[in-house]
């Protein structure tokens, strides 16, 4: 999956063989660890990424280890939370600052 942050310019991209986050200045760069600008660590196969714009942070799912970490993209500070059984995708809502996740296992949404 891949996103691009408007705010920062940057496009973003999980790659669920190396549980982690690559960062590439979108300029039709062809997405790879090679010519990726940062890469962050997450948990067990990250599917969804969400942006919070405001804090610059970035939310992940991680369906192979049942949660959702958020990143500081400015320190590279990642926390856990756990969510329900393999979450897939993830919203960030800016007028309640929350994070909705949903689990398709456990046929279930998580708020963060």
């Amino acid at each position: 999956m891949t996103k691009l942050n408007l705010k920062s310019g940057l496009l973003f991209a999980t790659r669920l063989a190396l549980a982690a986050v690559f960062a590439v200045i979108f300029f039709g760069v062809f997405i790879t660890p090679a010519n990726a600008t940062t890469s962050y660590p997450v948990g067990s196969n990250p599917t969804g990424v969400a942006f919070d714009n405001v804090t610059n942070s970035m939310w992940v799912t991680n369906m192979g280890s049942h949660t959702i970490s958020k990143l500081d993209i400015n320190t590279g500070t990642r926390t856990d939370y756990p969510v329900g059984d393999n979450p897939l995708g993830v919203a960030f809502d800016n007028v309640t600052n929350s994070v909705w996740v949903a689990n398709q296992l456990s046929s279930t949404v998580s708020k963060v």
